[in-house]
């Protein structure tokens, strides 16, 4: 619980940084539950919850992961996101499904809702926080 409450403050706080484009829902490459956000000019920082899609292995479906494209100008989000993989790290496990059915992310009125719920010993935890985006 303690590790998803930080994963949910840091992701809300490079929201509240991220500038330029922010995306993500749009399932590259199949991974479904994602977000990105560009920090500077040069770096596209993904955040996404593991899943496993055909031969690519964006890692375990219970754990929250970012990774960072170094070259975001790629042509798809496909490959900016293969790209972030590489050099993913794990932020938070025990993650399960919102009971309230809402994605981990979710963008609505200018603002970024982050939505994780956490399993452990057959409990549920559910974290929720709103962000708008500064730049």
């Amino acid at each position: 619980l303690q590790n998803a409450r930080w994963a949910t403050e840091f992701i809300g706080n490079e929201a509240r940084q991220g500038g330029g484009s922010i995306g993500g829902n749009s399932s590259p490459g199949g991974v479904h539950e994602n977000i990105y956000f560009e920090i500077n000019t040069a770096d596209r920082v993904w955040y996404w919850r593991g899943e496993q899609v055909g031969n690519w292995d964006y890692g375990e479906e219970n754990v929250l992961y970012r990774g960072i494209d170094y070259s975001p100008l790629r042509p798809s989000p496909v490959q900016s996101l293969r790209e972030a993989n590489n050099n993913r790290q794990e932020l938070a496990n025990f993650i399960v499904d919102n009971p309230s059915g809402n994605p981990i992310f979710a963008f609505a009125g200018g603002m970024v809702a982050i939505e994780l719920t956490v399993e452990k010993d057959n409990r549920r935890y559910t974290l929720r926080t709103q962000v708008r985006p500064r730049n």
